[in-house]
C-alpha cells in the first residue's frame, strides 16, 4: 500500500510504534514455523524457508493449468542470502508437465529471515516483484525474465517469486560495479529501459485504478526514511565514504539532504510510466548474445522516466566514461523512448531531470553502507564504495545540488 499523493509522510513516532507491533508479529511467525516443520503443500501459503520448495508445493505453483501434470523432484543450488534468500531450482516433471514446456530451470527467491521481512515490509516492497510478474511483464515486449509464480503472506510478512532462471536459459552474466561496461553495454541497457518506459508511459495500467500497488518515489522515500531514519544512515556512509566523494559533496549535508527531497518530489511528478526503481549496475544482467538488462524488480514504481536513467548511468559507467558519453547518451535514450511510444521532454529539460534524480541513488548506496542493526547486509563493502564514488562525481560534476 502507498501513500496517496499529498499525505502525511509517517511520523517516526508512528513508524517506531508500527516497527514494534510489526517485529512482535514477524518474530511470533517465525517462532511458529521453526516450531511448526510440516511446510504447506499448497501455493496460498508462502513458503517459510527454501526447504519448503517441495514438489507439493511447486506443483500447486507451477501446474495448476496443466490437468495431470506434476512436480516430481526438486534440486536446490546456489543458494545466498541478503536482501532476500535465493536458489535456483532444478525440477523434473511427469509426462504431463514435460509434454507442456512447463519450466525446469528456476530461480527462487524468498524472504526467510526476521530481518528481510522486516526491511521489505517496512517500506513496502515486499509485493513489488510479484505484482510486476503477474500484472505488469505480461505487457512488455523485452529482454526481461519470465515470472512464473508469487505470494505474499500478509501476516508473516513471507513472500517468494519463481521466475526463469536466465542464468541457465539465456546464458545470463549478472554484473557487478566492479564489471567495466562499455559504451555498447550501457546503450543496450538505456534501449531496454526505453522500451518499458515508452510501451507504458501514461499505461492504465501504471496510473488506472488496479495500479494502485505501484508507490511513487516521494512514497517510497517517506516509507525508507521513516523507517530507516535515513537523514542519520546517510551521514553514517558518507563519512565511512569519505575517500571517494569530493569535498564540495561530503562538506555540504544540508545541500545534499534538501536537493534529494526536492529530487523526490520533481520523481513524482509528470507523466507517468514504469520505473524499475533499482536499476544499479548489480541488478543488471548481459545474456550470452551480449545483450544488457534487468532483474530484480522487487522496487518497482511508477514514475518519472529521469529516476532509472540518472541511477543506471550513475552507477554502471565509471567516473570518465561518463564524463566522456553522457552528452551523447541521453539524446540516444530520449530518441528510443519516442519510438517506442514515450513523450520526450525538451534536451535542456531532460538534462535538469537526470542531475537532480542522482540524488536519490547516492543517498541510498550511503545508507546502505552507512546501515544500522535492523537492515541485512545488502551489498559488499568493495562495491558501496566504487558506486558512491562514481555517484558523488556525478552530482559534483553537474552540479545536482542546486537544481
Amino acid at each position: 500500500m502507498s501513500i496517496p499523493r499529498g499525505a502525511q509522510a509517517p511520523s517516526r513516532a508512528g513508524t517506531v510504534g508500527r516497527t514494534a507491533g510489526r517485529l512482535l508479529l514477524t518474530l511470533g511467525s517465525r517462532a511458529a514455523e521453526t516450531v511448526r516443520r510440516t511446510p504447506s503443500a499448497s501455493a496460498l501459503h508462502a513458503p517459510a524457508t527454501v526447504a519448503d520448495l517441495t514438489p507439493a508445493w511447486l506443483t500447486d505453483a507451477l501446474c495448476a493449468g496443466v490437468p495431470g501434470a506434476h512436480v516430481t523432484a526438486v534440486s536446490a543450488g546456489g543458494a545466498s542470502s541478503q536482501t532476500t534468500s535465493r536458489a535456483a531450482l532444478q525440477l523434473t516433471y511427469d509426462d504431463a508437465g514435460r509434454a507442456a514446456g512447463l519450466p525446469e530451470a528456476v530461480f527462487a527467491k524468498l524472504t526467510t529471515t526476521v530481518r528481510q521481512r522486516m526491511l521489505l515490509g517496512l517500506i513496502r516492497c515486499l509485493e513489488g516483484e510479484p505484482r510486476f510478474y503477474s500484472d505488469l511483464r505480461p505487457l512488455l515486449d523485452l529482454e526481461c525474465p519470465e515470472g512464473y509464480f508469487g505470494a505474499v503472506d500478509a501476516r508473516s510478512w513471507r513472500s517468494v517469486v519463481l521466475i526463469e532462471d536466465i542464468a541457465r536459459t539465456r546464458g545470463a552474466e549478472f554484473l557487478h560495479a566492479t564489471n567495466a561496461v562499455d559504451r555498447a553495454g550501457i546503450e543496450s541497457l538505456l534501449t531496454v529501459m526505453a522500451g518499458y518506459h515508452g510501451s507504458l508511459w501514461r499505461s492504465p495500467a501504471i496510473e488506472g485504478p488496479a495500479a494502485g500497488w505501484l508507490k511513487s518515489p516521494l512514497d517510497h522515500f517517506h516509507n525508507t526514511s521513516a523507517f530507516l531514519n535515513m537523514r542519520k544512515r546517510v551521514a553514517v556512509g558518507v563519512e565511512r565514504s569519505q575517500a571517494g566523494i569530493p569535498a564540495s559533496v561530503r562538506n555540504d549535508p544540508d545541500g545534499l539532504w534538501d536537493a534529494f527531497v526536492r529530487s523526490m518530489r520533481g520523481a513524482s511528478e509528470g507523466p507517468m510510466t514504469l520505473l524499475h526503481g533499482d536499476p544499479h549496475v548489480g541488478n543488471t544482467y548481459r545474456t550470452g548474445q551480449g545483450a544488457m538488462a534487468l532483474a530484480d524488480w522487487q522496487v518497482c514504481m511508477r514514475g518519472s522516466w529521469a529516476f532509472d536513467y540518472a541511477y543506471a548511468v550513475g552507477t554502471a559507467l565509471s567516473v570518465e566514461d561518463r564524463r566522456a558519453w553522457e552528452g551523447e547518451l541521453l539524446p540516444f535514450y530520449l530518441e528510443r523512448l519516442a519510438d517506442a511510444g514515450g513523450e520526450p521532454p525538451e534536451l535542456a529539460d531532460a538534462q535538469r531531470a537526470y542531475a537532480q534524480c542522482l540524488m536519490y541513488p547516492f543517498h541510498t548506496w550511503t545508507t546502505v553502507i552507512g546501515r544500522s542493526a535492523v537492515q541485512p547486509l545488502m551489498q559488499p563493502e568493495d562495491v558501496c564504495q566504487i558506486i558512491i564514488e562514481r555517484l558523488a562525481h556525478a552530482i559534483e560534476d553537474l552540479g545536482a545540488t542546486r537544481v
